[in-house]
């Protein structure tokens, strides 16, 4: 596998903080952590079915073309607004280009990217995960462990309304 270095990466060991950001649908915006984390009812890319997780990305346009790819099917119009994290630098683990299996950005996302983040999830070895993006291999993406000590200290920002929103084309 041949992964674009991100020099970006560097910078983190000398930041406090990294960016996350993740949109919601706008109903949700009164409570953009809620604790506790409602166990997840559907399998991802990195977690298995009723592993929580909070996937998050890099920055505001990863964070658009993830929600435009994943986006629930429901019916009518979808409004979303999003908010930041300031994740602490100490608290990131980042996975290492060598451990990304030869897989782990086909679709339907493997079982084997499922395997590693529920691993890392359960062991409460950090806050959060970067992971690179399936979408965008040079932008990551910041996996968060809802049940990690530290959950509970992340602070959201106040939501954003933004212009994303998609009209749902069947929406019997």
């Amino acid at each position: 596998m041949h992964l674009v270095p991100d020099t970006r990466l560097n910078s983190l060991a000398q930041a406090e903080a990294l960016s996350a950001y993740r949109f919601i649908f706008r109903r949700h915006a009164a409570s953009p952590l809620p604790y506790p984390y409602p166990v997840s009812s559907t399998s991802n890319r990195w977690n298995a079915f009723g592993i929580p997780m909070i996937y998050c990305a890099g920055s505001l346009s990863l964070a658009i073309v993830e929600m435009q790819r994943t986006v629930v099917r429901q019916s009518g119009y979808l409004q979303f607004v999003y908010f930041t994290l300031a994740v602490p630098a100490p608290s990131i683990e980042v996975l290492p280009d060598e451990d990304y299996p030869p897989d782990w950005n086909s679709d339907p996302q493997p079982s084997s990217t499922q395997k590693i983040g529920s691993d890392w999830q359960q062991s409460h070895r950090s806050l959060a995960l970067l992971v690179r993006s399936a979408r965008c291999t040079e932008e990551y993406n910041v996996l968060i462990n809802p049940l990690h000590p530290e959950y509970r200290t992340l602070q959201a920002s106040p939501v954003m309304p933004h212009p994303l929103s998609f009209l749902d084309p069947d929406p019997s």
